[in-house]
């Protein structure tokens, strides 16, 4: 799994949106991030030099993770995936399989949030951070879903 961070700082991002580009001979892409020209070079060319890709991924349409889609999807030949992004080209949602991922809703960050989990590995975006603290959208239930999701998160790492 590689990643590639988009020189894109500041209160939501922190040190930069995270694109990360996981497996080869295909690669997929989750989320290619926001649509700046030395990030998506960089996007393109790590998943070129993984043998292409399969398919792209989205965890959630905020701007900082799907502005990027159409420059990335056109020069890789890849169709999107996400569970709102309008551009799809497949909906997906919980416990949907794609590529080498099983599809967690994780809404609480964002009401479309998924996280995608690869055996004990998985990308999570802004269900779980590393650094920092996740924003919980304003929304009613979004503490609750996001609680729910961590759980279900959780039950994957266990299997």
């Amino acid at each position: 799994m590689a990643l590639v961070r988009a020189a894109n700082p500041g209160p939501f991002t922190l040190g930069g949106t995270n694109t990360w580009v996981v497996g080869r001979d295909p690669c997929w892409v989750v989320d290619p991030g926001p649509a700046l020209d030395e990030h998506v070079a960089a996007v393109v060319a790590e998943a070129r030099a993984r043998g292409g890709a399969a398919g792209i991924v989205l965890t959630h349409d905020h701007a900082d993770h799907v502005e990027a889609v159409p420059a990335v999807a056109g020069a890789l030949g890849a169709p999107v995936a996400a569970a709102r992004y309008d551009a799809a080209d497949r909906r997906i949602g919980d416990d949907d399989e794609i590529g080498p991922f099983t599809v967690v809703a994780t809404p609480g960050h964002a009401p479309d949030h998924l996280a995608f989990v690869a055996g004990r590995a998985g990308v999570t975006r802004a269900a779980l951070r590393g650094e920092g603290r996740g924003v919980i959208a304003p929304d009613p239930g979004a503490r609750s879903g996001d609680l729910a999701g961590r759980e279900r998160l959780h039950g994957q790492a266990l299997r």
